[in-house]
């Protein structure tokens, strides 16, 4: 019995145990790896997890993704390499965007993304993640984050005490920060929280332009830092450690079930997500934490946003997608049997 590479049958309709010939290939051009799980279309999903496998267009450094309602825009350092989904990261459009630089962050805010590039005094904005236009940041430095709260886009430098404020991504106010290191930004309850590259530095702004510095109760080289459920949560790069704080003024530490590479951490619909290059781990307050699934491993995945993460150097995307069906498990490479 054959089908088409890109759909497989409700399995109702065929005896459990049917042996299906895939016809044709798979977007990724290649044969489904036995034992991969078959949805309701031909995508790898690893097996008892909610986690799908999506293709970008194309491989290379992919860094930056944001999220705006139904879907993503997602963002390669150093080219001028750009995808969009408007089907919440199940296919991808390739993009081009107005210049090769660093691009090392990014959001949509103010009906506009926005994204900054590092170790120069480049910007750009789209209003569909299609057309771009470049823009001018007030100095050149190593800017490494960007968040959007009370009207304001802002973006920290890990070195110089540089940040930036704007209120519409195109005209851009140089300002200072109390620490020449703040990497990592969000906000939150009305506030811009951002971590040092490492150490136990904080700060928080409601602005942009007036800081007040805390200490965390224990020093890391933060990877990231998001906020949800009422939450700030910075987390250890290579730990187990992160921290958890209400205000971003005191902090507690707490610890994920075990030690890995983290790069990224999300909050989405209810939940925060916190991935390595192994593993995804999931918790409600950041207190207690599970393990979700084993990641493909040898990838690192810096862009993470709403229940999708992008990998450097791959064409490899995930999406959070627990409504789909187990349709059948991928035999012998070629076949699918319906389970």
């Amino acid at each position: 019995m054959s089908v088409n590479s890109t759909f497989i049958p409700e399995p109702a309709k065929y005896p459990l145990g049917t042996i299906m010939t895939l016809v044709g290939q798979p977007a990724d051009n290649s044969w489904l790896p036995t034992g991969t799980v078959v949805l309701g279309t031909v995508v790898p999903m690893v097996p008892g997890s909610p986690w799908v496998q999506r293709i970008l267009p194309v491989s290379t450094t992919w860094r930056v993704l944001m999220y705006v309602s139904g879907g993503f825009c997602a963002v390669a350092q150093s080219s001028t390499i750009a995808a969009t989904s408007s089907d919440n990261g199940l296919t991808w459009t390739q993009r081009t965007l107005p210049v090769s630089s660093a691009w090392i962050a990014g959001v949509w805010a103010a009906s506009k993304f926005c994204i900054i590039a590092t170790n120069t005094a480049i910007a750009a904005t789209s209003t569909n993640g299609i057309a771009w236009t470049q823009q001018t940041l007030p100095v050149t430095a190593t800017w490494a984050s960007l968040a959007y709260g009370n009207g304001i886009f802002l973006a920290v430098a890990t070195s110089g005490s540089s940040s930036t404020t704007s209120t519409d991504g195109v005209t851009w106010t140089q300002r200072t920060v109390p620490n020449s290191a703040f990497n990592h930004l969000a906000f939150g309850n009305g506030t811009f929280c951002s971590t040092t590259t490492s150490g136990t530095n904080v700060g928080t702004t409601t602005n942009g332009i007036t800081w007040v510095e805390k200490f965390m109760p224990v020093s890391a080289t933060w990877a990231d830092i998001a906020f949800g459920n009422g939450i700030f949560c910075a987390i250890g790069a290579s730990s187990n450690i992160i921290v958890i704080s209400i205000d971003g003024l005191v902090w507690v530490q707490k610890l994920l079930p075990l030690s890995a590479t983290w790069t990224a951490i999300n909050y989405y619909n209810g939940m925060f997500y916190v991935i390595s290059t192994t593993c995804i781990v999931s918790s409600i307050d950041c207190l207690n934490w599970t393990v979700q699934y084993t990641v493909l491993s040898g990838l690192t995945w810096y862009g993470f946003s709403n229940g999708c993460a992008i990998a450097n150097s791959s064409t490899i995307a995930i999406t959070l997608s627990a409504t789909q069906k187990t349709l059948g498990v991928a035999v012998a490479n070629k076949y699918v049997k319906v389970i």
